[in-house]
């Protein structure tokens, strides 16, 4: 695995975490948000989740080679 990928795969699950954590941070704190409204924190807690499994997919998938390929 190349540096690079190494460190979208340690990104992308830090992105998820803090996404979970601002997504279920209401279960505890009902009436307490992290920014000023809850629909922002959705808002982010959408684009951190998204983004981190997008990170971490691009990570793990195989790098496509010429040898890969049959080339």
């Amino acid at each position: 695995m190349k540096p690079g990928a190494i460190f979208k795969l340690i990104l992308g699950i830090v992105l998820i975490v803090l996404g979970g954590f601002i997504a279920v941070r209401p279960l505890w704190k009902p009436h307490s948000t992290v920014t000023q409204s809850r629909l922002l924190d959705v808002a982010f807690a959408a684009v951190f989740l998204l983004r981190g499994v997008m990170n971490v997919r691009r990570a793990v998938r195989a790098p496509r080679t010429a040898i890969a390929r049959g080339d």
